[in-house]
């Protein structure tokens, strides 16, 4: 259970981490755009593609929902 804690908190790290200092910092995003190749634009544009083009943020989102609500329903929910 501790390692899935880990695994958690790691994730939402990098994911603030991307979100703050690389979608939205302009500076970074004007280099990316105009050809910069860091591992950071490459996140970016990873990021990117999977918010605008495919929707997989929502996807991942509607399924957890279900997942909560009728696969492991609880009074909290």
């Amino acid at each position: 259970m501790q390692w899935l804690l880990v695994v958690g908190f790691v994730t939402v790290g990098y994911a603030l981490y991307v979100r703050y200092l690389a979608v939205e910092f302009s500076p970074l995003a004007l280099a990316c755009d105009a050809g910069l190749q860091t591992v950071m634009c490459k996140s970016r544009a990873v990021a990117t593609a999977l918010f605008k083009k495919l929707g997989v943020f929502g996807i991942v989102a509607l399924g957890d929902s279900r997942r909560c609500t009728f696969i492991r329903p609880s009074i909290v929910l």
